[in-house]
C-alpha cells in the first residue's frame, strides 16, 4: 500500500457536495489547518472518487478494512492512530477523507499543490483498485424548501468560495419564503426581484411555490450583482444566516481568501 507522508488538510465537516470542499487556492487564515503525520493512498476509478466526494454513504466494507488504522496525526507530540482516514485519486483529482470514527467520510479536504503534485506521480505505474459504487437511492424533496437548498453542481461552476457560500445562504433564504402563508409578502419578493411582473402573477393568480421556484430557475445561474442585492434584501428581511451573509459581502471588498502557496 502506498503512504502520503506530512498531509496537510483543511477539513470541512459535515458536507455532502463537492463544490463545499475549497481548492487550496481558497483556503483561508481563519480555517483550521492541520497535519496528518500518514494516510494511506488509494488509486481509484473516477465513479467511486465521486462517490466519495460527493456524499456521506457508508464506504465499502473492504475499503474501510484496507485503511483500517493505517492513518495518523500527530497531537503534542504523540502520534495517534485514526481509525478510518485516506487520500484518494483518480489520477485528476485527489482528495482527503476521515470517517470520524464512523463508517462514512465525515471530514474531507483537498490537499497543497505541492503534496497534490507528489500524489500523481505516486501512482504512476501502479493499478486502480476497483471498488464498487454502492447503490443510493436518489433523494427526493417532499418540500420546495429541500429542492431550492439543494444546489447542483453545475450552478456553482466558476464562482469563488465566497460566492458558493452567499449562494447556498442565499438559497436557504429563499426556501425560508417558501414557508410564507402570507402571497402578498412572497409577491412583494417577486417583484423586487422582477420589478414590473405584479400584474401578471396577479392576474394568472400565481401561488408561493409557483414564484419561488421561478425566482429559483433565475438565481440559480450564475452570480453576479443581482443575486448580491436580492440576498442583501433577503437575509435582512429573513434573518436567517444574516451575519454570515454581512461577513462574506465585507471579504469581498477586503478580499480574505488566501492566495498564497504554502
Amino acid at each position: 500500500m502506498l503512504y502520503l507522508h506530512d498531509v496537510w488538510v483543511n477539513f470541512i465537516d459535515g458536507n455532502t457536495k463537492g463544490y463545499d470542499i475549497p481548492e487550496f487556492h481558497e483556503w483561508r487564515k481563519t480555517d483550521t489547518v492541520e497535519l496528518l503525520d500518514q494516510a494511506p493512498l488509494i488509486y481509484v476509478e473516477s465513479e467511486f472518487y465521486d462517490f466519495v466526494l460527493n456524499g456521506e454513504f457508508s464506504l465499502p466494507k473492504e475499503l474501510l478494512s484496507a485503511i483500517n488504522g493505517k492513518a495518523y496525526k500527530r497531537k503534542n507530540g504523540d502520534r495517534i492512530k485514526i481509525p478510518y482516514a485516506a487520500v484518494i485519486t483518480d489520477g485528476v483529482r485527489v482528495l482527503v477523507f476521515d470517517t470520524a470514527g464512523a463508517e462514512y467520510p465525515v471530514k474531507k479536504s483537498k490537499l497543497i499543490p505541492r503534496q497534490y503534485q507528489l500524489v500523481l506521480e505516486m501512482i504512476e505505474g501502479t493499478g486502480v483498485t476497483k471498488l464498487e459504487v454502492p447503490e443510493v437511492k436518489e433523494y427526493v424533496w417532499d418540500s420546495v424548501a429541500g429542492l431550492i437548498t439543494d444546489i447542483e453542481d453545475i450552478h456553482m461552476i466558476g464562482l469563488t468560495r465566497r460566492e458558493r457560500e452567499m449562494k447556498q445562504i442565499l438559497m436557504v433564504s429563499l426556501g425560508h419564503l417558501s414557508y410564507s402563508e402570507n402571497i402578498t409578502e412572497v409577491r412583494y419578493w417577486y417583484t423586487e426581484l422582477f420589478p414590473g411582473s405584479v400584474i401578471d402573477i396577479i392576474t394568472e393568480d400565481w401561488s408561493i411555490d409557483k414564484m419561488v421556484l421561478d425566482m429559483h430557475d433565475h438565481l440559480s445561474e450564475g452570480w453576479d450583482e443581482q443575486h448580491i442585492d436580492f440576498g442583501t434584501k433577503l437575509t435582512r428581511y429573513t434573518k436567517i444566516r444574516e451575519n454570515d451573509w454581512k461577513e462574506l459581502h465585507a471579504a469581498r471588498v477586503t478580499k480574505v481568501d488566501r492566495t498564497t502557496n504554502r
